[in-house]
């Protein structure tokens, strides 16, 4: 399958065809198979070229982020918006959105009389997608067709799940063998977990704004809590607390030098699930700040964590169940085998936190595997953390590469 231009300035599916496009997720679908390369030309007869394809946002925002395109011998960086009629773009609010600011092409069905514009008064390329038919979504074409069976899934997998525990290893590795402080890489790691999913760079923004080192000269949690949640811009979603947290938030202003980090219009809430709301995650990492200071090292405390005894730890701040899994599974045991690798003591520990990470349990699947992989595989393999895992590196390796013939669940 590929894309052309034709006279009109449209793109048009050359073949296969198998059916016209109705939906703005087909749109999508289909900007998944262009080609790096491949040249287009907007209504305002622009000739534009596709560099980089960028990658489906799930979240708030537009359809397409991170996309690269080549216009007049300029490179522009963005997110790339598909509707099915041009004035959707004002009918939905997104001139007035700030999230759409970034957006450097609005792909359309039908053309209308006004050209998109962003919040910033910047215009945006607009190229008419006519008579699109698509069959380009590498999910839907999936070969396994039959159940498998738990122990099957598990042995096929676990080469895999190994890459991934070792990627998650030596990332912490590098950070300390470079000289980073545990302390500081748990705390920004574990503020990333806490975004999980669909706000991770902006948790991660506010660590790195609000170092430990600021925390540790402020005497109270509730100047703790001023500072996160006023960086955060959650000063004003605040109740009882909101008159007096205000008051700190302005002393710690003028004392500490800090400001806002974080705009709330930048939270993503669409497809965040209730319990990951950033707002409640942000009580958590309060608490988890206040342990860290208090001397609290889970990177070097070898003992087996459940979610009892961190709900024992956390009291009613803790995400819950399936975020302490990834917690774990992402943060807490790679760092640890990172730091046995660092002193040398991997020998004496033999592979008890890979057996740890192994049995995690997550229950739930996360989107892209169920999508591929419900009725096929045994909801109970599917909930579990490490094989998700598995699955995640099996998708790099042969899905995305349309290797389905040497598949080793299909063969």
């Amino acid at each position: 399958m590929f894309l052309a231009v034709t006279p009109k300035s449209h793109l048009t599916v050359c073949e296969p065809q198998q059916g016209k496009v109705t939906s703005e997720r087909q749109m999508v679908q289909c900007w998944q198979s262009v080609k790096a390369g491949e040249q287009f030309n907007a209504v305002d007869d622009t000739i534009l070229y596709v560099l980089e394809l960028g990658s489906v946002n799930i979240y708030d925002g537009p359809d397409i982020s991170k996309a690269k395109l080549l216009v007049d011998s300029e490179v522009h960086n963005g997110g790339v918006e598909f509707h099915l009629n041009e004035r959707d773009w004002f009918s939905h609010g997104h001139d007035r959105d700030p999230l759409y600011n970034n957006v450097i092409l609005h792909v359309v069905g039908r053309a209308g009389n006004r050209r998109a514009t962003t919040l910033s008064g910047q215009r945006v390329l607009t190229v008419i997608c006519s008579d699109v038919y698509t069959d380009c979504t590498w999910e839907s074409g999936c070969k396994l067709t039959c159940d498998l069976d738990g122990e099957l899934i598990r042995l096929v997998t676990q080469p895999f799940m190994w890459i991934r525990w070792l990627e998650k290893v030596h990332r912490f590795y590098d950070d300390l063998v470079k000289g980073v402080i545990p302390r500081d890489l748990f705390y920004l790691k574990s503020f990333g977990a806490l975004g999980l999913k669909g706000n991770v760079h902006l948790f991660e923004k506010l660590a790195r704004s609000l170092p430990l080192t600021l925390f540790s000269k402020m005497k109270s949690t509730a100047d703790i809590k001023a500072t996160l949640f006023g960086s955060a811009g959650f000063l004003s979603d605040l109740e009882n607390e909101k008159e007096s947290l205000l008051s700190a938030w302005d002393c710690i202003c003028r004392k500490y030098q800090v400001a806002q980090v974080v705009e709330s219009y930048e939270w993503n809430h669409r497809s965040v699930r209730p319990a990951a709301d950033p707002f409640r995650r942000l009580r958590f990492g309060v608490d988890l700040v206040t342990e860290l200071l208090s001397g609290w090292q889970p990177w070097k405390d070898h003992d087996s964590y459940t979610y009892q005894n961190l709900v024992t730890l956390f009291s009613e701040t803790i995400p819950g169940r399936g975020w302490i899994s990834e917690w774990l599974g992402n943060v807490v045991y790679p760092m640890q085998e990172a730091i046995c690798m660092v002193e040398g003591k991997l020998k004496n520990r033999g592979n008890e936190i890979f057996e740890q990470w192994y049995d995690l349990k997550l229950g739930y699947t996360y989107g892209r595997l169920s999508r591929q992989f419900n009725r096929k595989i045994p909801t109970k393999e599917l909930n579990s953390f490490s094989v998700q895992q598995g699955l995640m590196a099996l998708q790099n390796r042969y899905c995305r590469q349309g290797l389905c013939a040497v598949c080793p669940l299909v063969s």
